[in-house]
């Protein structure tokens, strides 16, 4: 047997990239990915546009061939075979529906199903799952938007694929609608125990979706894991900036072996920082309901306030730096005043390299 980790009956690993390249002249898309899904995962990958999401969905899928690397599926050995002879299904950002067909016959189509009768029963089936069983005999180019979405996951279903792809399915929808179709998607992912490999820039979309998150920035994987681990341990200040919402506070300062100088304000090294010994400047990662807005370090002062219900966002200036601070929905909102954080409970990341010198371990990480 092979050396990928798939072995049936001993591992749930059902697809690996072992570092996967693709390259375009001298510009690298994509350099040295290896990423593992599990069966029945739900794996989101997340990034801003041109990091290198959609070229690793096209290798997977065999639309696009690898400049480098190797890509297995259940023990074999697949990037050197073409699209049809991966047993993979594809759900683009556009639909791709046969507008003159109706959502019965756009379900059906591509099935490998050759007996008709079986193959009605399966697109009606496969359309109540989806709640399309009132729409079998529309035509696509009649359809909404969302219904032309659910339509296309249908035919991704016929296939009993081994792993469905989706690239942004539901970008171009509105956010109620967005939000709808993706709580829909994850709980039939959960019933039939799907495998889903779905491309996001949306960071929101991405936590709410996924049980296996993947963050992609300059066409390398940064950082995978669960999305709360992601959150709570960034590996990278590119990842605290980007995953959560108001993004994590990236607060500059400076330390030797005693004191630490943080704005104008010195004082003696956490703990936690004792072994790192030489001076150094950092960035501590403080998420916005951990940081305190009223008494503490310095003088800040309140720039925009965003009401939402039970808590509300705020905006602050502090020693030239902007904060965000979630504060109670029914809190004074000072105008000003100092800031205060729990020094063990940060996340400290060293200026130059982005990386963190401490992360401490916490549970349910």
């Amino acid at each position: 047997m092979n050396d990928c980790l798939y072995h049936a009956g001993k591992t749930d690993i059902i697809m690996e990239t072992k570092q996967v390249g693709r390259c375009y002249g001298s510009r690298w898309a994509l350099k040295d990915c290896s990423l593992r899904l599990k069966q029945g995962s739900f794996t989101v990958i997340v990034g801003p546009s041109g990091s290198g999401k959609t070229t690793l969905l096209h290798l997977l899928a065999g639309l696009t061939s690898c400049s480098e690397g190797e890509i297995w599926m259940r023990g074999k050995r697949v990037d050197t075979l073409p699209a049809k002879q991966r047993n993979v299904a594809v759900v683009f950002q556009e639909p791709a529906l046969f507008p003159y067909m109706n959502v019965e016959e756009n379900i059906a189509f591509g099935s490998s199903d050759k007996d008709r009768i079986h193959l009605s029963k399966r697109a009606r089936e496969t359309a109540q799952l989806l709640e399309l069983d009132g729409l079998l005999k529309q035509r696509a180019d009649r359809l909404s938007g969302g219904e032309k979405q659910r339509t296309a996951i249908g035919r991704a279903l016929m296939k009993n694929a081994d792993i469905i792809l989706m690239d942004e399915p539901f970008s171009a929808l509105d956010a109620p609608l967005k939000q709808s179709l993706g709580e829909r998607l994850r709980r039939l992912q959960q019933k039939l125990h799907l495998t889903i490999l779905y491309v996001t820039h949306d960071q929101q979309e991405a936590m709410r979706l996924a049980d296996h998150l993947v963050v992609m920035n300059e066409g390398k994987l940064i950082q995978q894991g669960t999305v709360r681990s992601v959150y709570e341990h960034p590996s990278h200040v590119f990842c605290a900036k980007f995953i959560g919402n108001p993004p994590m506070n990236l607060i500059p300062a400076v330390m030797d072996d005693h004191y630490l100088c943080i704005g104008s304000s010195v004082i003696p090294l956490p703990a936690c920082l004792k072994k790192c010994g030489e001076r150094r400047r950092l960035l501590i990662g403080v998420r916005a309901h951990q940081l305190h807005y009223g008494e503490g370090w310095g003088n800040a002062k309140t720039v925009e306030t965003q009401f939402d219900g039970d808590r509300t966002k705020v905006l602050i200036e502090w020693e030239q730096q902007k904060l965000y601070v979630l504060m109670k929905g029914d809190s004074m909102i000072p105008s000003h005043g100092g800031i205060y954080f729990d020094l063990d409970e940060s996340i400290y990341f060293d200026a130059e390299t982005g990386c963190p010198l401490v992360l401490r371990d916490r549970q349910g990480s």
